[in-house]
């Protein structure tokens, strides 16, 4: 059986993390990454079921990543959750 793919995309690791298990856990095969840049080009060969997608990251805002996910038709049935966590 195919598991369904997710793009984890936050800049903090520790989140990252508890966010990759938790997917990993609903039986995701999970692919992880820490700034914008790189979620882009994963993006731009991948389409995943579902993308968890920090608004605030270096290089390219989720914000640019949101945009260009909305102008790509095969992204039509991609799940993003989009999550914000301001100061400490």
């Amino acid at each position: 059986m195919i598991k369904p793919k997710a793009l984890i995309v936050d800049d903090d690791e520790m989140l990252a993390t508890f966010f990759t298990a938790a997917f990993e856990d609903s039986g995701y095969d999970v692919h992880t990454v820490h700034d914008g840049q790189e979620a882009l080009a994963y993006l731009e060969t991948e389409t995943p079921h579902a993308v968890l997608l920090d608004l605030q990251l270096p290089h390219v805002s989720g914000e640019e990543l949101l945009k260009f996910m909305k102008s790509e038709l095969r992204f039509e049935s991609t799940w993003v959750f989009a999550t914000s966590v301001e100061g400490t």
